[in-house]
């Protein structure tokens, strides 16, 4: 059992085996309860199923070397970070709300995902006969690219604006809410890669035949110009 003595009036409060109370002493202040972060790591979990075009990215680097998953997916995680503090700051709001500044993101986006998509179905055709792995060329690239896929992609910025309100507090102070449900989320999804960076290794020896690195090559191709495909239709 662990006890707190408040200096004032000396009485002593039970914690708890876990140090509930002062849990809740550090989140009241900001308005966040242990309900309001539980759901926004619901509301993660809830997303991270759901593949985009980060997950083949971060997957198709791995499948290399788990070198160049952990440089994807420290790009991927940075990009998220970016759309939480924007969110955070109000900044994703008045994108969303002009109608032409979010074509330009949507532009900028769709475009970036499908000269990805087709640099990968080139580089499939391209791929020798002879077993070879394909590592990329310089570890910046991997990290920029990461970067770019969630910057530029519009359903990430409206995905922090859908899943935080979902979660906050109205009668509380936004802002700090916002911070902290951000960083939460941002958490969430790198846990997720540490998770998927060591679970696709034994891919590197699937895809050291030829025929098979082809076809996972396509494959990844494929997906990301399928996703860039519905991004515009959206």
């Amino acid at each position: 059992m662990q006890l707190l003595q408040d200096d004032r009036t000396g009485e002593v409060a039970d914690l708890g085996a876990g140090g509930e109370l002062v849990h809740q002493e550090l989140l009241q202040p900001l308005g966040v309860g242990d309900r309001h972060v539980q759901q926004e790591v619901g509301l993660t979990a809830d997303v991270q199923q759901r593949a985009g075009p980060d997950f083949v990215l971060v997957t198709r680097n791995a499948a290399n070397g788990a070198r160049w998953g952990w440089l994807a997916a420290a790009g991927v995680t940075c990009g998220l970070l970016l759309h939480a503090t924007a969110a955070t700051l109000g900044l994703s709001a008045l994108v969303a709300s002009a109608p032409a500044a979010l074509l330009v993101v949507k532009v900028l986006g769709v475009a970036y995902l499908a000269w990805m998509g087709v640099q990968i179905l080139r580089a499939a055709g391209a791929v020798p006969d002879a077993p070879t792995v394909d590592t990329p060329r310089s570890g910046g690239a991997v990290f920029l690219r990461g970067l770019l896929t969630d910057v530029l992609n519009p359903k990430v910025m409206l995905t922090f604006l859908t899943l935080l309100p979902q979660a906050m507090d109205p009668a509380a102070e936004p802002v700090a809410q916002a911070a902290l449900l951000s960083g939460v989320a941002v958490t969430a999804f790198g846990v997720w890669w540490m998770i998927v960076v060591p679970s696709v290794r034994w891919l590197s020896a699937l895809l050291a035949d030829p025929s098979r690195r082809k076809v996972f090559e396509r494959c990844c191709g494929g997906a990301l110009l399928a996703m860039a495909t519905a991004i515009a239709a959206n």
